[in-house]
């Protein structure tokens, strides 16, 4: 095909080129003009209308409220909010003896009498948690719906003013950061029961306060009052000066099947427990509870009772408490009095002296039914004070045992000091069991007297090595293996060291020990004190049955 031809077949107009060409810029000549109009123009109606919205009042959206109270049997909410508000404003407008049913998660405090907290109470009420505001009507279950008080670090959680009677009822109760006495609850005059109540990670302070008794009770702070804590838990609560998770001053408190862990106390006394004022009125009794993983910077890992206080443990355990110094589980000083029963003191340690439990100054110490078990004293400093692996008695103080197992307890930096020293105090003991302390380590001692100290016996006692020579009386044995099982589950709440078949220890206690109908060993409902009408040297009671179950803790 000629190439003429395809170009008229294609309409080919070679004069079109230039006019194209001018077309296409004219038309790009009007487009930028057009755009030099309109861009400015939108550019300014956006402003405007930036302006005018930022002019207007907007609405401001609503927090979902997270805290919510009924009050007695109603089944509907009565108080809300987003914050605590709702329960301080349920406390404020409830009646005498009211109870208000508390859901969901109410943080942060208010300021009333001049006391920053996120809840004033100041008349008698219940306060219970563990509710869904979805249905009132259920009954309470704080597993499944917990509810939780927090400060939020800016105060307290909840102060009680006035002598008046508060019940905190399956509850968590957390965040506190104050800077003077008690943390999470303060409690001065009223009577006051915590129960099925979880206290954890609160933290007081001494740093600005003036006050004597500042840095004291991370957890709860007690005065003069009662306190009464059932099925609670008391956790990583921090304390400057005394008393981790509790500070008694001169109150009465009652503990029961509860725990106290994890606390910790930076400079003073009771990583658990500080108990015993200036008055001398302080009373505590702890009953089937137990003491775990508490810290001290001075004595006490669990507890540091005296100040001619009253202090009385049973069916409790202690263990793997620490003090920087003294007192690895308990220290009882200062007048004070202590009574222990049906108890295991295992694997507690302090620095310098009574790994277990230390007795000084003036003090009445009776352990009965009880283990004091594998306890260590860690420093390698030879000094007359320090030393007592299980047990350590000094300055006057006076400590009488029976029915004791103290197995396992060592120095292993000192010679000679692991299993009970006495030094410049007295022990009394009978129908006891002192074994395996130190055992393998150079100078092993079970017993170990100093400076004018004493011990009596009041017969049947069992030591494994010589060193226990005041054991003298009728029905002691010394330097003989009394063939234990380890520390173990042997049944009840408490650990133990079975007496193995053939043990020394079996049908060797008193023989005019008259046991009642309700008298057990250590372990509680179920293991009779005596069996084949005599009774065994020891907290373990031979039932015939060698079995244990080898456990850390209990």
């Amino acid at each position: 095909m000629k190439l003429v031809n395809l170009k008229q077949q294609l309409h080919y107009r070679p004069t079109d080129q230039p006019l194209v060409r001018k077309n296409v810029r004219l038309t790009g000549h009007i487009l930028r003009r057009l755009l030099l109009l309109v861009v400015p123009l939108l550019a300014g109606l956006a402003l405007v209308f930036a302006v005018i919205y930022m002019l207007e009042p907007h609405p401001v959206l609503a927090q979902t409220d997270a805290c919510f109270v009924s009050v007695n049997n109603s089944t509907s909410t009565d108080y809300s909010s987003a914050d605590a508000a709702a329960v301080q404003a349920a406390v404020d407008a409830a009646s005498l003896g009211d109870l208000l049913k508390i859901a969901g998660t109410c943080t942060g405090v208010n300021v009333t009498n001049g006391i920053t907290q996120t809840v004033y109470i100041s008349k008698s009420l219940t306060l219970r948690g563990g509710y869904t505001q979805s249905d009132w009507s259920q009954p309470p279950d704080p597993d499944t719906y917990p509810t939780t008080l927090d400060a939020s670090r800016n105060g307290r959680v909840v102060v009680l003013a006035g002598s008046i009677t508060v019940t905190l009822d399956s509850l968590t109760i957390t965040g506190a950061d104050y800077d003077d006495h008690a943390g999470g609850i303060y409690n001065d005059t009223s009577t006051l029961t915590v129960t099925n109540t979880r206290v954890i990670s609160n933290i007081v302070r001494m740093e600005n306060s003036d006050d004597d008794e500042a840095g004291e009770g991370g957890g709860l702070g007690n005065g003069t009052g009662t306190v009464f804590i059932y099925n609670s838990t008391f956790q990583d609560n921090w304390a400057q000066e005394h008393g981790g998770a509790i500070n008694n001053e001169d109150g009465q408190v009652t503990i029961d099947n509860s725990e106290l862990s994890l606390n910790t106390v930076l400079n003073g006394d009771g990583g658990g427990m500080d108990t015993g004022g200036s008055h001398g009125t302080a009373a505590v009794t702890v009953t089937n509870s137990i003491f775990t993983g508490n810290k001290v910077g001075d004595d006490g890992g669990a507890i540091w009772t005296g100040n001619e206080g009253v202090a009385t443990v049973s069916h409790s355990t202690f263990s793997f408490n620490e003090a920087t110094d003294k007192g690895g589980a308990i220290i009882c000083t200062t007048e004070g009095t202590l009574r222990i029963d049906d108890s295991a003191i295992v694997n507690n340690v302090a620095r310098n002296s009574g790994g277990g439990l230390y007795v000084s100054r003036n003090t009445l110490v009776y352990a009965n039914n009880s283990t004091v078990s594998s306890n260590q004293v860690l420093t390698s400093t030879e000094t007359l004070e320090n030393g007592g692996g299980g047990i350590k008695i000094v300055q006057n103080g006076a400590l009488t045992l029976a029915h004791m197992t103290i197995v396992s307890n060592t120095t292993p930096n000192l010679s000679g000091k692991d299993g009970i020293l006495v030094l410049t105090g007295s022990l009394t003991i009978s129908n006891s069991l002192i074994a395996y302390n130190g055992r393998g380590l150079s100078g092993a001692a079970d017993c170990r007297v100093e400076g004018g100290g004493i011990i009596t016996s009041s017969g049947y006692n069992l030591s494994s090595d010589a060193t226990c020579t005041s054991l003298t009386a009728t029905g002691d044995i010394t330097n003989t293996d009394p063939l234990l099982g380890p520390l173990a589950d042997n049944g009840g709440d408490t650990l133990t060291h079975a007496l193995l078949p053939g043990s020394p220890a079996i049908d060797a206690g008193d023989p005019a020990y008259l046991a009642q109908a309700d008298d057990y060993d250590q372990r509680g409902v179920g293991y009779l004190r005596v069996k084949n009408d005599r009774l065994d040297i020891g907290a373990f009671e031979f039932s015939g049955i060698a079995i244990y179950l080898p456990v850390v803790t209990k």
